[in-house]
C-alpha cells in the first residue's frame, strides 16, 4: 500500500538545504547510556544483583548494537524535515511559515504522536520517541503556535464562576 505524502521531497535533495541544526532520532542514546553504568554498578554489588546486571546489561548491548538509529525529524534553517519510516525515496519537507500549529500527543502503547497542522488545512503526522527534545526545540521556534498552549491560555482567560453565585 502507497502512502501519500504531503509536502514531498526527495531525500536525495537533503543535502543540498545544508547541516540541520538539531536532528532527531529514534533511539534513546542517553537512557541506554544510564542503563549501562547501572547494569555495569549491578554486577559489582551481589550475586542475586550480578544475574540482574547481566539481564540489563545483555538488553542494553543489544539495543546499541542491533536496532538501528534511523532519523525522525531535522530541523534546518527555515524548514523541518520529516523522514518517514520504511520510506527510501522520499521526505516530507515543511516551511516554517506554513505551519499553523503543532502539537505532540502522548501515546499510552507506541511512541508518541508529532502532529502538525498546516496552511490549506492539510496535516502531517509523525511518530516519536524523543517528544521531549521535538518540544523543547519547537518551543524555541515557534512558542506561540503550540497547540496545548493556546488552550491554556483561554482556561486561564475564562472567568471561574462560583455555582452558589447567581448570574
Amino acid at each position: 500500500m502507497e502512502i501519500e505524502l504531503v509536502n514531498a521531497f526527495p531525500l536525495a535533495s537533503v543535502a543540498q538545504l545544508g547541516t540541520p541544526k538539531k536532528e532527531i532520532t529514534s533511539k534513546p542514546n542517553v537512557a541506554l547510556f544510564v542503563c549501562f553504568i547501572i547494569a555495569i554498578i549491578m554486577l559489582f554489588i551481589s550475586s542475586t544483583m550480578r544475574i540482574l546486571g547481566i539481564i540489563i546489561l545483555a538488553l542494553t548491548l543489544f539495543a546499541f548494537f542491533k536496532i538501528p538509529n534511523e532519523k525522525r525529524v531535522g530541523f534546518y534553517e527555515n524548514c523541518m524535515i520529516i523522514y518517514v519510516p520504511y520510506q527510501k525515496e522520499q521526505c516530507q519537507k515543511v516551511e516554517f511559515d506554513e505551519i499553523i500549529e503543532w502539537v505532540v500527543r502522548q501515546g499510552k502503547v507506541g511512541g508518541d504522536q508529532f502532529i502538525l497542522r498546516l496552511n490549506g488545512d492539510k496535516y502531517i503526522q509523525a511518530e516519536s520517541f524523543n517528544s521531549t527534545r521535538i518540544v523543547r526545540y519547537m518551543n524555541r521556534i515557534m512558542p506561540e503556535r503550540e497547540a496545548n498552549r493556546k488552550q491554556r491560555r483561554e482556561i486561564k482567560n475564562t472567568p471561574f464562576n462560583w455555582r452558589w453565585k447567581k448570574k
